[in-house]
Protein backbone atom coordinates (compact mmCIF):
# COMPACT_ATOMS: atom_id res chain seq x y z
CA UNK A 1 0.00 0.00 0.00
CA UNK A 2 2.98 2.21 0.14
CA UNK A 3 6.19 2.65 -2.05
CA UNK A 4 9.04 0.46 -1.08
CA UNK A 5 12.40 1.77 -1.68
CA UNK A 6 14.35 -1.16 -1.20
CA UNK A 7 12.11 -3.37 -4.21
CA UNK A 8 12.26 -0.13 -6.41
CA UNK A 9 16.25 0.06 -6.15
CA UNK A 10 16.47 -3.53 -6.80
CA UNK A 11 14.53 -3.10 -9.76
CA UNK A 12 15.92 -0.08 -11.09
CA UNK A 13 19.35 -1.36 -10.33
CA UNK A 14 18.71 -4.82 -12.65
CA UNK A 15 16.58 -3.40 -15.26
CA UNK A 16 17.98 0.34 -15.85
CA UNK A 17 20.67 -0.85 -18.09
CA UNK A 18 18.76 -2.83 -20.59
CA UNK A 19 15.86 -0.48 -20.33
CA UNK A 20 18.08 2.19 -21.41
CA UNK A 21 19.37 0.24 -24.51
CA UNK A 22 16.75 -1.43 -25.74
CA UNK A 23 13.62 0.91 -25.19
CA UNK A 24 11.75 4.80 -24.68
CA UNK A 25 12.64 6.95 -21.89
CA UNK A 26 8.88 6.32 -21.48
CA UNK A 27 9.08 3.11 -20.70
CA UNK A 28 10.86 3.43 -17.54
CA UNK A 29 7.57 4.28 -15.89
CA UNK A 30 7.06 0.66 -15.81
CA UNK A 31 9.74 0.92 -12.59
CA UNK A 32 7.10 3.18 -10.50
CA UNK A 33 4.35 0.46 -10.86
CA UNK A 34 4.86 -2.48 -8.39
CA UNK A 35 1.11 -4.52 -9.25
CA UNK A 36 0.45 -7.59 -7.31
CA UNK A 37 -2.02 -9.80 -9.52
CA UNK A 38 -3.66 -11.81 -6.14
CA UNK A 39 -6.41 -10.81 -4.03
CA UNK A 40 -6.02 -10.91 -0.35
CA UNK A 41 -9.61 -10.56 0.41
CA UNK A 42 -12.78 -9.04 -1.11
CA UNK A 43 -15.37 -6.38 0.73
CA UNK A 44 -18.04 -8.99 1.54
CA UNK A 45 -15.80 -9.86 4.16
CA UNK A 46 -16.36 -6.94 5.30
CA UNK A 47 -20.28 -6.73 4.98
CA UNK A 48 -19.65 -4.52 1.83
CA UNK A 49 -21.61 -5.07 -1.31
CA UNK A 50 -20.48 -5.22 -3.90
CA UNK A 51 -20.23 -6.03 -8.36
CA UNK A 52 -17.51 -7.45 -10.24
CA UNK A 53 -16.94 -4.49 -13.40
CA UNK A 54 -15.01 -5.58 -16.54
CA UNK A 55 -14.54 -2.95 -19.72
CA UNK A 56 -12.27 -2.48 -22.22
CA UNK A 57 -9.02 0.06 -22.17
CA UNK A 58 -8.10 2.12 -25.70
CA UNK A 59 -5.70 -0.47 -26.79
CA UNK A 60 -8.17 -3.58 -25.54
CA UNK A 61 -6.70 -4.25 -22.38
CA UNK A 62 -9.37 -5.74 -20.21
CA UNK A 63 -9.60 -4.11 -16.91
CA UNK A 64 -11.42 -5.19 -13.61
CA UNK A 65 -13.35 -2.87 -11.04
CA UNK A 66 -15.39 -3.43 -7.89
CA UNK A 67 -18.76 -1.34 -7.80
CA UNK A 68 -18.98 -1.41 -4.01
CA UNK A 69 -22.47 -0.90 -2.95
CA UNK A 70 -24.00 1.55 -0.45
CA UNK A 71 -26.02 0.03 2.34
CA UNK A 72 -28.77 3.30 1.22
CA UNK A 73 -28.12 4.30 -1.91
CA UNK A 74 -28.09 8.52 -1.89
CA UNK A 75 -28.67 9.95 -5.39
CA UNK A 76 -28.08 13.33 -4.08
CA UNK A 77 -24.12 11.79 -3.50
CA UNK A 78 -21.19 11.89 -6.17
CA UNK A 79 -20.36 8.86 -7.60
CA UNK A 80 -16.95 8.15 -6.73
CA UNK A 81 -13.98 6.58 -8.65
CA UNK A 82 -11.51 5.75 -6.22
CA UNK A 83 -7.72 5.34 -7.59
CA UNK A 84 -5.42 3.53 -5.12
CA UNK A 85 -1.69 4.01 -4.33
CA UNK A 86 1.33 1.72 -5.83
CA UNK A 87 2.05 -1.82 -4.82
CA UNK A 88 -0.73 -4.63 -4.43
CA UNK A 89 -4.11 -3.95 -5.55
CA UNK A 90 -7.41 -2.99 -5.17
CA UNK A 91 -8.01 -6.10 -2.21
CA UNK A 92 -5.97 -4.38 -0.15
CA UNK A 93 -6.13 -0.17 -1.05
CA UNK A 94 -9.93 -0.26 -0.79
CA UNK A 95 -10.27 -0.90 2.85
CA UNK A 96 -9.46 3.12 3.15
CA UNK A 97 -12.57 3.80 1.31
CA UNK A 98 -15.17 1.21 2.32
CA UNK A 99 -16.88 3.49 4.79
CA UNK A 100 -17.92 5.67 2.35
CA UNK A 101 -20.56 3.02 1.35
CA UNK A 102 -22.03 3.27 5.00
CA UNK A 103 -23.02 7.14 4.35
CA UNK A 104 -24.31 6.36 0.67
CA UNK A 105 -21.71 6.62 -2.14
CA UNK A 106 -21.45 4.92 -4.53
CA UNK A 107 -17.58 3.57 -5.40
CA UNK A 108 -15.83 2.52 -8.34
CA UNK A 109 -12.70 0.75 -7.54
CA UNK A 110 -10.11 0.52 -9.92
CA UNK A 111 -7.41 -2.00 -10.57
CA UNK A 112 -5.23 -0.02 -13.08
CA UNK A 113 -3.39 -2.63 -15.79
CA UNK A 114 -1.63 -5.05 -14.28
CA UNK A 115 -3.02 -4.81 -11.16
CA UNK A 116 -5.35 -7.74 -9.48
CA UNK A 117 -7.67 -8.84 -12.12
CA UNK A 118 -6.77 -6.44 -14.58
CA UNK A 119 -5.21 -7.54 -17.64
CA UNK A 120 -1.37 -6.01 -19.43
CA UNK A 121 1.93 -4.23 -17.81
CA UNK A 122 1.66 -0.99 -15.75
CA UNK A 123 3.61 1.68 -17.82
CA UNK A 124 2.58 5.24 -18.63
CA UNK A 125 0.53 6.23 -20.71
CA UNK A 126 -1.34 3.06 -20.35
CA UNK A 127 -2.38 3.08 -16.67
CA UNK A 128 -3.69 7.01 -17.31
CA UNK A 129 -5.28 6.13 -20.53
CA UNK A 130 -7.75 3.07 -18.15
CA UNK A 131 -8.29 6.00 -15.75
CA UNK A 132 -9.95 7.48 -18.05
CA UNK A 133 -11.85 4.77 -19.91
CA UNK A 134 -13.15 3.98 -16.29
CA UNK A 135 -14.01 7.63 -15.56
CA UNK A 136 -16.11 7.53 -18.58
CA UNK A 137 -17.83 4.15 -18.01
CA UNK A 138 -18.44 5.12 -14.34
CA UNK A 139 -20.08 8.70 -16.14
CA UNK A 140 -21.97 6.68 -18.48
CA UNK A 141 -23.70 4.22 -16.21
CA UNK A 142 -24.67 7.45 -13.77
CA UNK A 143 -26.02 9.95 -15.85
CA UNK A 144 -26.99 13.43 -14.54
CA UNK A 145 -24.68 12.54 -11.45
CA UNK A 146 -22.05 14.56 -10.30
CA UNK A 147 -18.11 12.01 -10.51
CA UNK A 148 -15.76 12.74 -7.91
CA UNK A 149 -12.29 10.83 -8.80
CA UNK A 150 -10.41 10.15 -5.18
CA UNK A 151 -7.14 9.55 -5.18
CA UNK A 152 -4.48 7.88 -2.81
CA UNK A 153 -0.56 8.01 -3.24
CA UNK A 154 0.66 6.85 -7.31
CA UNK A 155 -3.76 7.04 -7.05
CA UNK A 156 -3.84 10.56 -6.52
CA UNK A 157 -1.16 11.13 -9.08
CA UNK A 158 -3.60 9.85 -11.58
CA UNK A 159 -6.38 11.46 -10.14
CA UNK A 160 -4.77 14.89 -10.63
CA UNK A 161 -4.22 14.28 -14.28
CA UNK A 162 -7.63 12.81 -14.94
CA UNK A 163 -8.70 15.92 -13.42
CA UNK A 164 -6.92 18.05 -15.81
CA UNK A 165 -8.81 16.86 -18.54
CA UNK A 166 -11.78 18.78 -19.80
CA UNK A 167 -14.75 17.40 -18.93
CA UNK A 168 -13.34 14.42 -17.13
CA UNK A 169 -14.82 14.24 -13.84
CA UNK A 170 -17.00 17.57 -11.75
CA UNK A 171 -14.49 17.49 -8.29
CA UNK A 172 -11.13 15.58 -7.24
CA UNK A 173 -9.82 14.97 -4.06
CA UNK A 174 -6.34 13.73 -3.61
CA UNK A 175 -4.17 12.65 -0.97
CA UNK A 176 -0.44 12.14 -0.82
CA UNK A 177 0.04 13.03 -4.48
CA UNK A 178 3.82 13.33 -5.45
CA UNK A 179 4.99 16.17 -7.67
CA UNK A 180 6.63 14.33 -10.40
CA UNK A 181 7.79 11.29 -11.51
CA UNK A 182 11.38 11.70 -11.46
CA UNK A 183 10.90 13.71 -7.63
CA UNK A 184 9.50 10.31 -6.01
CA UNK A 185 12.24 8.31 -7.72
CA UNK A 186 15.01 10.46 -6.15
CA UNK A 187 13.22 10.81 -3.00
CA UNK A 188 13.37 7.59 -2.72
CA UNK A 189 16.90 6.97 -4.18
CA UNK A 190 17.77 9.19 -1.95
CA UNK A 191 17.27 6.92 0.97
CA UNK A 192 18.64 3.41 -0.46
CA UNK A 193 22.51 3.77 -0.51
CA UNK A 194 25.32 3.14 -2.95
CA UNK A 195 23.49 1.38 -5.44
CA UNK A 196 20.51 4.17 -5.47
CA UNK A 197 22.92 7.21 -5.91
CA UNK A 198 24.87 5.15 -8.85
CA UNK A 199 20.99 4.85 -10.67
CA UNK A 200 19.82 8.90 -9.46
CA UNK A 201 21.02 10.46 -12.49
CA UNK A 202 19.02 8.60 -14.64
CA UNK A 203 16.12 9.71 -13.24
CA UNK A 204 16.62 12.57 -15.34
CA UNK A 205 15.85 10.74 -18.67
CA UNK A 206 12.22 10.01 -17.20
CA UNK A 207 9.31 11.63 -18.94
CA UNK A 208 7.69 14.29 -16.89
CA UNK A 209 4.69 14.91 -18.75
CA UNK A 210 2.46 13.16 -16.16
CA UNK A 211 3.77 15.01 -13.47
CA UNK A 212 1.25 16.68 -11.21
CA UNK A 213 3.17 19.52 -10.40
CA UNK A 214 3.09 20.53 -14.19
CA UNK A 215 -0.81 19.17 -14.64
CA UNK A 216 -2.33 20.94 -11.56
CA UNK A 217 -2.88 24.25 -13.70
CA UNK A 218 -5.25 22.74 -15.86
CA UNK A 219 -7.49 21.28 -13.34
CA UNK A 220 -10.62 23.55 -13.00
CA UNK A 221 -12.99 21.62 -11.23
CA UNK A 222 -13.59 21.70 -7.34
CA UNK A 223 -10.19 19.87 -5.69
CA UNK A 224 -9.50 18.67 -2.02
CA UNK A 225 -5.51 17.90 -1.67
CA UNK A 226 -4.40 16.58 1.39
CA UNK A 227 -0.94 15.72 3.18
CA UNK A 228 0.32 14.73 6.08
CA UNK A 229 3.39 15.91 8.27
CA UNK A 230 4.19 12.58 9.05
CA UNK A 231 4.08 10.94 5.86
CA UNK A 232 7.59 9.03 5.22
CA UNK A 233 6.85 8.04 1.82
CA UNK A 234 5.84 10.92 0.13
CA UNK A 235 7.56 14.21 1.11
CA UNK A 236 5.19 16.57 2.79
CA UNK A 237 6.62 18.82 0.04
CA UNK A 238 5.57 17.44 -2.60
CA UNK A 239 2.36 17.40 -2.03
CA UNK A 240 2.45 21.17 -1.07
CA UNK A 241 3.95 21.80 -4.47
CA UNK A 242 0.98 20.29 -6.19
CA UNK A 243 -1.42 22.27 -3.99
CA UNK A 244 0.26 25.32 -4.92
CA UNK A 245 0.57 24.83 -8.90
CA UNK A 246 -3.58 24.78 -8.58
CA UNK A 247 -5.64 27.46 -9.82
CA UNK A 248 -6.68 29.70 -7.12
CA UNK A 249 -10.05 28.55 -5.24
CA UNK A 250 -8.26 24.58 -4.74
CA UNK A 251 -8.78 23.38 -0.76
CA UNK A 252 -5.91 21.86 1.70
CA UNK A 253 -5.90 19.94 4.28
CA UNK A 254 -3.45 19.22 6.52
CA UNK A 255 -4.04 15.19 7.15
CA UNK A 256 -2.44 13.49 9.96
CA UNK A 257 -0.99 10.24 10.13
CA UNK A 258 0.96 8.14 8.42
CA UNK A 259 1.29 7.38 4.15
CA UNK A 260 -2.56 7.71 3.10
CA UNK A 261 -3.56 7.39 6.41
CA UNK A 262 -5.97 9.82 6.89
CA UNK A 263 -9.44 8.13 6.92
CA UNK A 264 -8.71 6.50 9.86
CA UNK A 265 -9.50 9.34 11.68
CA UNK A 266 -13.04 10.63 11.99
CA UNK A 267 -12.79 14.22 11.35
CA UNK A 268 -10.99 14.08 8.20
CA UNK A 269 -13.86 11.51 6.99
CA UNK A 270 -15.92 14.29 7.73
CA UNK A 271 -13.92 16.91 5.89
CA UNK A 272 -13.99 15.14 2.61
CA UNK A 273 -17.64 13.92 2.72
CA UNK A 274 -18.49 17.63 3.74
CA UNK A 275 -16.20 19.02 0.28
CA UNK A 276 -17.92 16.00 -1.61
CA UNK A 277 -21.47 17.61 -0.37
CA UNK A 278 -21.17 20.98 -0.63
CA UNK A 279 -17.92 21.74 -3.54
CA UNK A 280 -16.64 23.97 -1.61
CA UNK A 281 -13.95 24.54 1.08
CA UNK A 282 -14.62 22.94 4.77
CA UNK A 283 -14.09 25.17 7.11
Amino acid sequence: MRFIPDKITVRLGLVFISVLALSSCASLTSLYFYPQSVWVQTPDRFGVAYEDVWFESRDGTRLHAWHLKPETPDSTLPVILYLHGNAENISTHSLSILWMTELGFDVLALDYRGYGASEGRARMPGVLEDVEVAALWWREQNPGRTLAVLGQSMGAAMAVNLAAQPDAVDMLVAESSFAGFPDVARAALGKAGILGWLVYPFTWLVPDDWDPQAQAAKVHVPALLMHSRMDDVIPYKQGREVYEAMPPGACWAESKGPHIGSFRYGDMREHVVEFLRSGSCPE
